[in-house]
């Protein structure tokens, strides 16, 4: 996993507005924190955007096909593990 974008989602960045080049594959809401699930097809990359409306923190990270569901369930871990945070 690696630690891409802070304060920004894949869906506002706008070099990934054109159509098609995105598809969110999962969302869930909880609590105040949102996170999504993206697959970019050209380049099969996948990123997890995370927001937390209470703090207002945002970031994203981009995560190994084999391991995007971890990211999805786990993003705090995952940043943490990437910042070498306990």
């Amino acid at each position: 996993m690696s630690l891409l974008i802070e304060h920004r989602s894949p869906a506002t960045t706008a070099s990934l507005r054109r159509p098609g080049a995105w598809r969110e594959l999962a969302s869930r809401h909880s609590g105040g924190i949102t996170v999504d699930l993206y697959w970019q097809t050209e380049g099969e990359q996948i990123f997890v955007g995370v927001t937390d409306e209470l703090t207002g923190e945002s970031f994203v990270l981009e995560a190994p096909n084999d391991a995007a569901l971890e990211a999805f369930y786990h993003p705090y871990a995952l940043r943490a593990r990437e910042e070498g945070t306990p």
